[in-house]
């Protein structure tokens, strides 16, 4: 990635949120994150699209069963094959509305597998990354020397054996 190589804050990298929006911004190939938001991008315009059809659906459902009553009640003549003319274009658009609908679901299914694969693999690289990272940030503790006074008394809080302290044996 872009910025692995710097020894981050292991305060940092200890907080998953705050480590993966580092990761995101620093570290996070540029290609990547772009094609994952023309992704996003895209997913949301199908959704609005799928929404704009629904309610379309919806409203043409309401219009074809009002006008189905209005040319039940009147008899033959010119209102009448003005309403079942309206009732033919209202049919023919409602029709129309649930084919795009059906035809939009199976794209908007695969935005949705791709955006799934792509949070997955962005999960694996930023894994990857922070463990690195992390690696990284320990090694300068861990090949510090331990004669100095401050790592000493740290050893010898987890093991008991503080400064001036002397080996124990256990009968």
């Amino acid at each position: 990635g872009r910025g692995g190589a710097a020894v981050l804050d292991a305060a940092l990298l200890d907080d998953a949120e705050a480590a993966l929006q580092h990761f995101k911004q620093h570290a996070w190939e540029p290609a990547a994150a772009a094609r994952r938001e023309r992704l996003k991008e895209k997913l949301a315009d199908a959704y609005a699209t799928a929404k704009e059809l629904g309610e379309l659906v919806a409203a043409k459902r309401g219009s074809v069963a009002t006008l189905k009553e209005e040319l039940a009640s009147l008899s033959s003549g010119e209102e009448g094959e003005r309403t079942r003319a309206r009732l033919e274009h209202d049919t023919s658009l409602y029709k129309g509305c649930v084919q795009q609908l059906r035809e939009l679901k199976p794209e908007i299914e695969s935005l949705q597998g791709q955006l799934h694969a792509s949070q997955q693999a962005m999960q694996r690289e930023f894994e990857l990354w922070r463990a690195s990272a992390r690696a990284k940030a320990l090694k300068p503790r861990l090949a510090a020397p331990c004669h100095d006074r401050t790592n000493h008394h740290l050893h010898g809080r987890a093991t008991g054996m503080g400064l001036g302290a002397t080996a124990r044996t256990v009968d």
